[in-house]
């Protein structure tokens, strides 16, 4: 289960409850509130590990490059002293 689908079904059953009166306002408030500052810290931290990943790819793809064109030099390098 997503958290976000687990914080969504929390928010049903806080606003089922609050609508019990089991809850008092200014503890659900902040409930609601806990629950959307962990969201939100999901998301950024969602976004910060896919960000990792793509510099990860793009430094091994540099990489791979950079060793290719150092190999084709080498070649020329040594089809010249034949």
């Amino acid at each position: 289960m997503s958290p976000f689908t687990n914080i969504h079904l929390n928010l049903h059953l806080y606003l089922f409850l609050w609508s019990k009166r089991v809850f008092t306002s200014r503890s659900t408030l902040t409930v609601l509130l806990l629950a959307l500052l962990l969201f939100v810290c999901y998301v950024i931290g969602s976004i910060i590990k896919r960000d990792k990943l793509e510099n990860t790819f793009e430094l091994e793809d540099n990489y791979g490059e950079v060793e290719e064109s150092k190999l084709n030099e080498h070649e020329k390098s040594s089809t010249n002293y034949y």
